[in-house]
């Protein structure tokens, strides 16, 4: 991802807004499939997201960060 970009998931498609998403309702799925890195975040900034996704089947790693500050959220 580059950075100050946001990637959010959780939409079942006729929101207006991303305060109307639920990622519990509407499963966003980033699958791997077990071919490699599923999200790459390279130099990112306090503005890079990626929020309201289920990472699964990286191939040695989901999320792979460089040079970069990032906090999770789970829930």
């Amino acid at each position: 991802m580059k950075p100050d970009v946001g990637l959010y998931g959780g939409f079942a498609g006729v929101e207006t807004n991303r305060a109307e998403r639920d990622w519990v309702q509407h499963v966003s799925m980033l699958d791997g499939t077990t071919n490699g890195i599923v999200v790459l975040i390279s130099g990112g900034s306090p503005a890079t997201t990626v929020d309201g996704f289920t990472i699964r089947n990286g191939l040695g790693a989901g999320v792979r960060l460089y040079n970069t500050r990032v906090s999770f959220a789970t829930t």
